[in-house]
């Protein structure tokens, strides 16, 4: 007991990445959309508008959407890779998958999103083992190698069972 404590004690938070970006909604040149977007693992964004009574339309548009979404539990990932789920929500439509209960820095992780695009972050005993082109991920670090693999689940070339898949 003694010594799982000390273990406790001696364990030291992963890295992980804040971003915080001021910015103005109603200019045109603003970031924030650019930067919730394209931040596909972000699991939460904060919004802080000091002294505003009313939300800017713009804002409001994006906060107030209902949507329908799915939690599915235990999903094999080759799953996600079905010719039919592809050419139906993929090809045709825009998914959006995200998985739960994971940290990208240090987890293995993947995400989809429009325009069909499979980002997957995974440590290097994986990598190694999908076989697959990616590159080193920001969350990568000396003792424990992430990575990161994107697919274009909308390429011609993208065929479930394929040996490069």
């Amino acid at each position: 007991m003694a010594a799982s404590l000390k273990n406790l004690l001696n364990f030291h938070a992963p890295k992980y990445k804040l971003i915080s970006e001021k910015s103005n909604f109603e200019n045109k040149n603003s970031r924030h959309q650019t930067i919730v977007k394209d931040h596909h693992f972000n699991y939460a964004t904060e919004i802080f508008l000091p002294d505003v009574v009313n939300l800017p339309e713009t804002l409001l548009d994006e906060v107030s959407t209902e949507s329908v979404y799915y939690v599915v539990k235990d999903l094999p990932l080759y799953r996600l890779a079905d010719k039919e789920l592809v050419e139906a929500f993929v090809k045709k439509g825009k998914m959006y998958c995200l998985s739960s209960k994971t940290r990208i820095d240090v987890g293995q992780t993947v995400a989809v999103v429009p325009p069909g695009i499979m980002i997957l972050s995974v440590d290097k005993d994986v990598y190694n083992q999908l076989g697959l082109t990616g590159s080193e991920s920001v969350f990568s670090s000396k003792q424990k190698k992430k990575y990161t693999v994107q697919i274009n689940m909308t390429d011609k070339s993208f065929t479930p069972g394929k040996k490069e898949l």
